[in-house]
């Protein structure tokens, strides 16, 4: 209807094998890799609900990698040299969710979550590290989050205030396939604020605004 979309989608798709193409200082570093092929399963809504006023939107996914690509690393003379390789077999399964709300006629807020339930499901390597089954995929938070505040306030003919702050959340990661903890990142909040100055047929905006307001 005019209100609710629902949607399922099943997808399939592959990544061609080859070479590492990038700048290399050791022969061992242009072993070959095989090609990635990924399934993926998807069902989800996009709502606009209350006049318009707000939207909220959902999904849950299931990834499904054969023979994914990734980086890993090869022992040449007891010094680690980073190689493309294939793992077995992967999975990711998440769920992503965002809410874009008008409380107001001068508020607004929006949110939006992000969970990850991530798995090298089969990957027994002659590189380092061994065999690697059950570890963590690289660069994949298992909770990010982000969020955004906005009030206006008229002026009359000086125009529009807006004053706005906004937040990021991204928590621990690992960098490498054998989810070492010394090559790995902690989560972290990123706060950012913004005021700005419109006119009111917003021919001129004047703004000034702060990023990363607690140094992280």
């Amino acid at each position: 209807n005019e209100d609710w979309l629902f949607y399922g989608n099943i997808s399939t798709g592959f990544k061609s094998g080859g070479y590492n193409g990038a700048l290399v200082f050791d022969v061992a570093a242009l072993k070959p890799f095989d090609e990635e092929t990924l399934t993926s399963y998807e069902i989800g809504f996009k709502s606009t609900l209350f006049g318009g006023r707000t939207r909220l939107n959902a999904a849950v996914f299931h990834y499904k990698y054969e023979d994914m690509q990734l980086f890993t690393f090869a022992s040449v003379g007891g010094l680690p040299v980073q190689v493309l390789d294939n793992a077995g077999e992967s999975s990711i399964t998440g769920l992503e969710a965002e809410l874009d709300m008008l409380v107001t006629e001068r508020l607004d807020v929006r949110l939006g979550i992000g969970i990850l339930d991530t798995e090298l499901d089969k990957y027994e390597t002659a590189l380092v590290g061994g065999d690697l089954s059950g570890n963590e995929l690289v660069l994949s938070p298992e909770v990010s989050f982000n969020g955004r505040i906005r009030y206006e306030w008229p002026l009359n003919e000086l125009g529009m205030l807006a004053l706005q702050a906004d937040v990021n959340y991204q928590d621990d990661i690992y960098l490498t396939p054998d989810n070492s903890d010394l090559l790995a990142q902690d989560g972290y909040w990123l706060w950012n604020g913004r005021v700005s100055l419109s006119s009111m047929d917003e021919r001129w905006n004047l703004s000034t605004w702060v990023k990363n307001i607690e140094d992280k």
